[in-house]
């Protein structure tokens, strides 16, 4: 199961349990869920047909208030590969994630801590024995992230995130330089009039751009569609959403863009489906 803030900055995170549903916890789930399973599948075709095979499950747990405690990850055959035991101070925050391997071995283990205004100062990621393995920083202006910075065990800077904002508290851009200070991408955000994010786009270190990111929501402000597009402005992968009376996350399709036989086609490339219990 993957790690979840040492690759990634916190609010590339954010994205992705809104936007990606990627297996990652604390997707938002209809009041009452317990529990729920995410099954992805490898998609082949024969003959012009599509079919799917089943490559990995995910299971996320929840208590009664409606927070993650526990995911598990399975192979296709129910065959445990990891879980993640995740903990909560009385008001609810996210205090710490444990990842063990089926024998119950620590794998390891992410601590935040918080300064006395409740802002997160630190996320400390520990590998196995308990040994540091890296660290973020963060800081903050006018009460925004205003910088992260990953550091790694032995106190190196590997990377940092530097984010501006506009007079509504959103982000606006996001820009992320190596250890010797160079810019590596730069990322300029767009939003509805609801403050959700309808566009994402990417530059290189030299500014040049790189891609681009859409979603579209539905009347229900739920998001039904991310599509990527290439440095060429071109369209790269659509990804679909489908959802249940109450709200839940029940499909995801993943379709990749190519000039083929003199058209454009949308092939599947990957498929996800959610059950749920309650």
């Amino acid at each position: 199961m993957k790690k979840l803030f040492l690759a990634v900055s916190a609010f590339s995170l954010m994205a992705a349990a809104a936007f990606a549903f990627d297996g990652s916890p604390f997707l938002s789930v209809a009041p009452g869920v317990t529990s729920y399973t995410k099954t992805d599948y490898s998609v082949t075709t024969k003959f012009g047909e599509y079919y799917r095979t089943p490559s990995v499950k995910y299971q996320h747990v929840f208590n009664e208030r409606g927070q993650e405690v526990e995911s598990y990850e399975y192979t296709a055959t129910n065959t445990l590969v990891d879980k993640v035991i995740y903990e909560y101070n009385d008001q609810g925050v996210l205090l710490s994630q444990t990842c063990y391997d089926p024998k119950d071995i620590m794998l390891w283990k992410i601590v935040s801590t918080f300064d006395d205004k409740g802002k997160k100062k630190e996320d400390s990621e520990f590998g196995k024995n308990n040994v540091l393995t890296g660290k973020v920083i963060y800081k903050y202006t006018d009460a925004k992230t205003s910088e992260e910075a990953s550091y790694n065990g032995d106190g190196a800077l590997q990377w940092k995130i530097i984010y501006t904002y506009n007079d509504k508290g959103l982000v606006l851009e996001s820009n992320t330089y190596s250890a010797d200070g160079a810019l590596e991408e730069k990322k300029v955000f767009q939003y509805n009039t609801l403050d959700y994010v309808t566009e994402i786009s990417s530059y290189n270190e030299h500014e040049i751009f790189t891609g681009r990111e859409l979603y579209h929501y539905n009347d229900k402000n739920q998001l039904t569609e991310y599509t990527t597009y290439g440095p060429d402005n071109q369209i790269s992968t659509r990804e679909f959403y489908k959802y249940d009376d109450k709200g839940n996350l029940i499909k995801t399709t993943v379709y990749s863009v190519a000039k083929k036989f003199g058209t454009s086609v949308n092939e599947i490339i990957d498929m996800s489906d959610f059950a749920y219990e309650y």
